[in-house]
C-alpha cells in the first residue's frame, strides 16, 4: 500500500513538471527543470564611437550584460546579427532564455540589431506555443524592441532621462505580476523609495501609445517613472499571456559598470535591487530543457571570446566583439583600447 502511494505520487509530480505549459496560465508555470541554463544575449551594431575600436568586428556586447546574467547562475551565448533565419530558430531552441540589451542603434538597419530581433521574437512566441516555457527580456532599448515588435511600428515617443530613478508601481503590480510575485518587500521598498533604477534613454515607451494601438491588452504596465521635463514612461513591462518582459532602466550597471561621470548608485541597496532582476530571469531561464548539443556547447558559449578593456574611453568597463562570421576560438587574456582621436563622446545606452 505504502509502495503504490509512492509510486502515485512520483508519477503524479513527474505529470506536473513535465506537462506543457499553455500560454496565459501564468499560475502553472512550470518548476525548474535544469540547473545549467544559458542564455543568449543578442549582439548590436556598432556606433560611430564604438566603431573606432572594432577593427574587422561588426557587432558587440557590453560585458557588463554577460557578468549580469553569470552572476545570477547562468551561462552565455552570445547571438549575433546577420545571420539566416536557420541559426536564430537553432539558437533560440538550443538557449534557455533571450536578453534584448540596451544600446544606440536604428531598428530599420539591415541584418541588423533589430531584423535579429524579429527573428527570434517570433521563435520565441512558437517555442511557448508548443508549450515549452521560454523567457525573453530586455532592458532598455531591448524593451523598446519588444514594443516596436508587437507595434509592427515605432510607437516610441521623445523621452530624456539621464539620471538615477525611483519606480511607481501600478496596482497590483507588486504582488498580482510575475516579475515583481517573488519580490522581497525590502527590494520593492528599495525600488519604490530610492534612485537606483539607471535610466540612459532619449526615447521611451508610453502607455498612451500602448493603449491607441490596442497593445495593452497583450502587455501589462507594472511601473512607471518620469523623465527630466516631468514625461511619463512605462519602466517594467510584462506580457499578458508570455514570458515576456522589459526594464526600460539599466539593471546590470549599477553592478559592472564604474565611469566615474557617470555617477551610477553602487549602495548596498542598489546592487541588491538590480540583481534581483538577473536573479528573476535566470530564474525563468531554468523551466525548460533546451540545450547545445554536447560536442557544440562550448564553441557556442562566450568564454572563447576575449573582453576588451575600454579604459573608462567608452561608458562600458569592457566589450565583446564579434564577425558575422562565427570566429575561431580566442585566448581568454583581455586587451585594451587603444587611444584613439575623439574617443570620448558617448552615447545613449
Amino acid at each position: 500500500m505504502g509502495a503504490n502511494l509512492l509510486a502515485l505520487l512520483f508519477l503524479a509530480g513527474h505529470c506536473l513538471a513535465t506537462q506543457p505549459w499553455a500560454p496565459g496560465q501564468q499560475s502553472l508555470a512550470p518548476a525548474e527543470v535544469t540547473d545549467r541554463p544559458v542564455i543568449g544575449i543578442l549582439s548590436m551594431e556598432p556606433t560611430p564611437t564604438i566603431e573606432k575600436y572594432c577593427g574587422t568586428h561588426d557587432s558587440y556586447i557590453a560585458a557588463s550584460y554577460v557578468k549580469f546574467v553569470e552572476g545570477a547562475g547562468a551561462q552565455v551565448a552570445p547571438i549575433l546579427i546577420g545571420q539566416s533565419p536557420e541559426y536564430y530558430k537553432q539558437m533560440a531552441n538550443s538557449v534557455n532564455g533571450l536578453l534584448f540589451p540596451g544600446g544606440a542603434t536604428y531598428f530599420n538597419e539591415e541584418n541588423g540589431y533589430a531584423a535579429a530581433g524579429r527573428q527570434l521574437y517570433d521563435e520565441a512566441k512558437a517555442i511557448n506555443a508548443r508549450g515549452q516555457y521560454f523567457p525573453v527580456f530586455g532592458i532598455c532599448l531591448g524593451m523598446e524592441l519588444l514594443a516596436v515588435l508587437d507595434a509592427k511600428e515605432d510607437l516610441r515617443s521623445p523621452c530624456k532621462s539621464e539620471d538615477p530613478l525611483p519606480l511607481r508601481f501600478l496596482p497590483g503590480a507588486k504582488g498580482g505580476s510575475r516579475m515583481f510575485s517573488r519580490a522581497p518587500r525590502k527590494i520593492v521598498t528599495t525600488l519604490e523609495k530610492y534612485n537606483v533604477t539607471v535610466n540612459h534613454h532619449r526615447r521611451c515607451v508610453t502607455r498612451a501609445e500602448m493603449q491607441r494601438r490596442g497593445l495593452d491588452s497583450d502587455w501589462r504596465t507594472l511601473t512607471v517613472s518620469e523623465d527630466a521635463e516631468g514625461v511619463e514612461f512605462i519602466s517594467a513591462f510584462e506580457h499578458t499571456r508570455q514570458p515576456f518582459y522589459g526594464v526600460q532602466f539599466h539593471p546590470e550597471k549599477n553592478i559592472y559598470e564604474w565611469k566615474r561621470s557617470k555617477h551610477y548608485p553602487h549602495s548596498e541597496r542598489a546592487v541588491a535591487a538590480s540583481r534581483y532582476f538577473a536573479d528573476f530571469l535566470v530564474s525563468e531561464a531554468r523551466r525548460n530543457a533546451h540545450s547545445f548539443p554536447e560536442a557544440d556547447e562550448r564553441h557556442q558559449l562566450i568564454y572563447r571570446h576575449q573582453p576588451v578593456d575600454t579604459n573608462q574611453k567608452l561608458m562600458w568597463e569592457q566589450l565583446y566583439f564579434f564577425s558575422k562570421q562565427i570566429d575561431p576560438p580566442t585566448t581568454t587574456q583581455n586587451a585594451t583600447l587603444a587611444d584613439s582621436p575623439g574617443s570620448q563622446r558617448d552615447f545613449d545606452v
